[in-house]
């Protein structure tokens, strides 16, 4: 519930007996919204129910197609990014690989969190570290731009995949 200026009410009570009726219209005014939250609520899990099998098969196509066009890609790779386009564009959509975000990710399995930490502090880098807790700041680590010998000094790697998209073209429906 969002909290706004307090409102003024529409008439005042006078005595304990105005209470006890307004307490009273407040319980059925309770029990109203909760009625009708309950109705609204069984409405929609009908809803849910009634279209779940539809959507099921929508998403099981769904994945099933965006496989198909994958290993379609991926065994053609060479052919369809002989252009140096990392995607192809079709009749109904786009296909392609992208890269996923960079994230920072231990260098090997020889480093530890805590031992990177350790070796930021002691490499007077503490901008990279959030001191609440203390803990490592991945976000001041991607913005800093670091270079990577260093990032290999510290334990640490910048890490992305590459991922296969296939988006179809709503303007596009048959």
């Amino acid at each position: 519930m969002i909290m706004s200026r307090p409102r003024k009410s529409k008439s005042t009570l006078a005595s304990l007996d105005d209470c006890d009726r307004a307490m009273g219209h407040l319980l059925l005014a309770t029990l109203s919204i909760d009625s009708a939250q309950t109705a609204r609520d069984a409405a929609i899990a009908k809803a849910r129910e009634q279209y779940a099998p539809e959507i099921e098969a929508a998403e099981t196509a769904q994945a099933d197609l965006t496989l198909q066009l994958r290993d379609y890609y991926m065994s053609h790779l060479a052919d369809l990014e002989a252009a140096g386009a990392r995607s192809i564009k079709l009749t109904h959509g786009v296909m392609g690989r992208r890269l996923s975000p960079p994230a920072v990710k231990l260098l090997n399995k020889s480093w530890t969190w805590s031992a990177v930490l350790s070796r930021i502090i002691e490499s007077g880098l503490k901008h990279l570290v959030r001191w609440r807790d203390p803990e490592i700041d991945k976000i001041a680590i991607l913005r800093a731009d670091l270079d990577p010998d260093l990032l290999r000094n510290l334990g640490l790697k910048l890490d992305q995949e590459e991922l296969f998209f296939a988006e179809p073209n709503r303007e596009q429906i048959p």
